[in-house]
């Protein structure tokens, strides 16, 4: 499944998205370095491409030709129980 990475809800795609496509969820754009399988804060340009070009801002959408949407286990049902933990975490902390 791919996910957003500003929303974290799941886009069905089939194809690799446009430089323009944006989430049907939150509307921002889908083609940036966050949601591409080559993404890596570890590596040489925070790219595991080589020949990939340095992208400044890794949250708007670019025209990096190696884009390749990663795939995600994470599931709707988990996003369901991080959400419920963080609001007890929350209200652990509130005193409610």
């Amino acid at each position: 499944m791919k996910i957003c990475y500003f929303c974290s809800k799941g886009l069905h795609i089939e194809r690799s998205p446009g430089f323009r496509d944006l989430c049907v969820h939150c509307s921002k754009e889908i083609h940036i370095c966050r949601n591409c399988r080559f993404f890596d804060e570890n590596y040489y340009n925070k790219c595991r491409e080589p020949k990939a070009e340095w992208v400044s801002d890794r949250e708007k959408a670019n025209y990096c030709e190696y884009f390749e949407f990663k795939e995600s286990s994470f599931s709707a049902r988990q996003a369901g129980s991080n959400e419920d933990a963080m609001k007890k975490w929350n209200k652990l902390f509130s005193g409610e």
